[in-house]
């Protein structure tokens, strides 16, 4: 198993509970693991599924060779994070997705990398249209509290006329 060979424990003593594989595996965002020589270490089936990848056909692969990057993510600097939000990323051999990309460091293993791919934009931009459509309604109610505000008065000075 690919775990064992990257030397990350498989899970706890026998019976404790769920072991790393099996919780890794139940992700439901899509996750790669990648070695300190830009390879491709684990792979899980969320990331497998988003990709249109298997783990074993990307395991040992260069990154690159299986997800382009982003396009800010040569700038970024070792030995920090990198993050990019409501982006398109194309799998060599899957779909253009829009997704966030966050790549974290793995604490206590130099050069080990986990790369994040969330399907958040869809919710981003439903709420956004929400706040387009709240506005638009604003926008409609002011216009009628003008138009009110606006008649009557006028109404006032014709009942006025009326009483002359």
């Amino acid at each position: 198993m690919a775990l064992a060979r990257s030397g990350l424990r498989a899970g706890p003593p026998e019976g404790k509970g769920p072991g790393f594989a099996e919780l890794f595996g139940a992700l439901p965002v899509a996750v790669l693991v990648i070695d300190p020589d830009g390879r491709i270490a684990h792979a899980n089936p969320a990331c497998e599924l988003m990709l249109n990848h298997s783990e074993s056909a990307m395991v040992g692969q260069p990154y690159d060779a299986i997800l382009l990057p982003p396009e800010d993510y040569a700038d970024r600097r070792d030995g920090h994070g990198f993050a990019a939000f409501d982006i398109e990323i194309e799998a060599v051999r899957g779909p253009r997705v829009r997704v966030d990309f966050v790549e974290s460091l793995v604490a206590d293993r130099p050069g080990w990398r986990i790369v994040t791919l969330h399907h958040a934009p869809h919710a981003r931009r439903v709420a956004q249209g929400a706040d387009r459509t709240a506005g638009a309604r604003a926008a409609v109610g002011a216009a009628a509290m003008l138009a009110h505000e606006i008649k009557n008065p006028l109404s006032g000075i014709r009942g006025a006329a009326q009483l002359l």
